[in-house]
């Protein structure tokens, strides 16, 4: 199939596919006669995995490691537990900091909408709360 029908069927646009091509995630499909790319249904599934493991947080150099592995035939269920055992926890220290974020950012808010009140400005601290609300 060319590279429409890829980028149909996976959402993901030619320019990244021939950019994962250029930086060794995809292997270069054979050409046609007509010099078209042709790439096979391992293409896309290859493809697939790729934009599924980018959503589940993995960057591109981690994925070049797993697809090098799968290649040389060399991943294990266990490699495979032991990569997902570290993505989690990166993502357990994300969430801590981002926790830590919240809560200062929570504490700054408080703070300011009470300085806000002092100073006479009502409309600005009646805003506040219903912002609050749109986040939840």
């Amino acid at each position: 199939m060319r590279i429409a029908d890829v980028e149909q069927h996976t959402g993901i646009s030619r320019h990244t596919v021939r950019y994962y091509e250029r930086i060794g995630l995809l292997s270069a499909p054979p050409r046609s006669a007509n010099n078209y790319r042709q790439y096979s249904a391992a293409c896309l599934t290859r493809l697939r995995f790729i934009r599924d493991a980018q959503e589940m947080g993995f960057s591109l150099e981690e994925i070049r490691q797993i697809v090098a592995l799968q290649a040389d035939g060399q991943i294990t269920c266990a490699d495979g537990a032991l990569l997902i055992w570290q993505k989690r926890q990166q993502i357990a220290e994300r969430l801590a900091q981002l926790t830590r974020l919240d809560s200062f950012l929570a504490t700054e808010q408080e703070r300011l909408v009470h300085s806000a009140r002092e100073h006479g400005y009502p409309l600005a601290a009646e805003l506040l709360p219903a912002a609050e609300d749109s986040l939840r």
